[in-house]
């Protein structure tokens, strides 16, 4: 790919090149113990396990052209923040909930505590978590619901990740919603299997290849596989296993990682850094609560999905 030097995102690539560099191969990372997850020498740039760090690194990132892709990865930790903290203050248990807070978010957490507490406060928050705590609040109100309360939240996240990729006008970015998307609905619909296509629907995201209708017609059909083009989320709805479905999903965006690696600038190498810096830190994770019940081996087969 021919280097633009009035690109603004020339020295974002050029950093995140040097921390791709970094990043420990997965083989690497299965090869050793909890302890070692990653190799000290490597931990200040590129945190797997401290979450403080993670968001240090990701604040840093979102300075200047590259927010509006770093803020795909940020989102999904707003949400999480305001799930946990609506969940604490309406089971009185705000204290313990705030173990649970993530620092990677783009939202300080007292700015989104004030923004729980009252709704002037909510003047400070992205447009997207503006709208979805609003929407969260009517759907707890009129079905006291922490699925549907969760289900609303979750839209309006999508929905704010769908806006920025395309913001940053990167069509790339706007595939890796899409697919991140696909990924959800199919761990949604096998998840439910079992229940009324209204209830489904109520969860399902807009956003992804697929729409709702057509996901929807394609349960009623018994024919899911055959909406999905990625072959790791085929293969889950063939086998309609809600476990293979979550690794199906990893699988897809592990692919997708791959395809941006062959890029060295712009915003497909910023989105390869991120995604498969996000891949091993759920891997690093899953690691290593598995290893206290698996052989090390089984641990690394199961895992192999989030190699990006």
């Amino acid at each position: 790919m021919k280097c633009d030097k009035t690109d603004p995102l020339l020295y974002l690539s050029a950093r995140v090149g040097v921390l791709s560099a970094a990043l420990p191969s997965w083989e690497e990372l299965m090869r050793r113990p909890e302890r070692e997850e990653a190799a000290p020498e490597r931990q200040d740039a590129l945190p797997l396990r401290e979450d403080a760090q993670t968001g240090a690194l990701l604040e840093s990132l979102a300075r200047g052209a590259g927010r509006p892709i770093v803020d795909l990865f940020r989102f999904p930790f707003d949400c999480h923040n305001a799930k946990v903290l609506r969940k604490g203050a309406l089971t009185g248990q705000g204290a313990a909930a705030r173990e649970l807070l993530s620092p990677c978010g783009s939202v300080p957490e007292e700015t989104m505590r004030e923004a729980l507490r009252e709704e002037s406060g909510a003047k400070a928050l992205p447009a997207w978590l503006r709208l979805g705590i609003a929407e969260a609040r009517h759907a707890w109100t009129e079905s006291r619901s922490p699925q549907l309360l969760d289900a609303a939240l979750d839209r309006a996240l999508y929905r704010g990740m769908s806006e920025s990729a395309l913001y940053s006008g990167s069509a790339a970015a706007q595939e890796y919603v899409r697919v991140r998307i696909d990924g959800v609905n199919l761990q949604t619909m096998l998840r439910m299997q079992e229940h009324a296509p209204e209830a489904v629907e109520e969860l399902l995201l807009e956003g992804g290849t697929v729409c709702v209708a057509r996901l929807l017609e394609a349960r009623a059909g018994g024919a899911l596989a055959a909406v999905f083009t990625a072959a790791p989320l085929r293969a889950a709805a063939e086998q309609h296993s809600v476990l293979q479905a979550g690794e199906a999903a990893a699988a897809a965006l592990a692919q997708f990682a791959r395809r941006c690696s062959a890029y060295a600038f712009g915003p497909e190498a910023l989105l390869a850094f991120l995604l498969r810096l996000e891949l091993r830190r759920r891997g690093v994770r899953m690691s290593a609560a598995l290893r206290k019940v698996l052989p090390a081996e089984e641990v690394k087969k199961r895992l192999e999905v989030y190699d990006g």
